[in-house]
């Protein structure tokens, strides 16, 4: 699990993902990876799974069901989603 305020990408939101950024990550990282993304926004995850891996970072302050993403977000969730489907 994760650490405090430890993120497994942590510029994901400024910077555009490459292949080669993703494909040394396992798994469990990778879904990490993309839900921190919507974390960092205050997304409130539905699922008890990710509601219990967030609450215990300091940054994470749920605040709404849907958030907005900057076009590099969105991006990269893509990437992930589709490394994700790769393997």
């Amino acid at each position: 699990s994760a650490k405090d305020n430890y993120f497994i990408i942590p510029d994901s939101s400024t910077r555009y993902l490459t292949e080669d950024d993703l494909r040394g990550l396992s798994d469990e990282q990778l879904e990490i990876a993309r839900n921190e993304i919507y974390a960092r926004h205050g997304y409130i995850f539905v699922s008890d799974e990710w509601k219990d891996f967030f609450v215990n970072e300091d940054w994470y302050i749920p605040t709404s069901y849907s958030v907005k993403l900057n076009s590099i977000e969105e991006y990269n969730v893509a990437m992930i989603i589709k490394e994700e489907a790769r393997r």
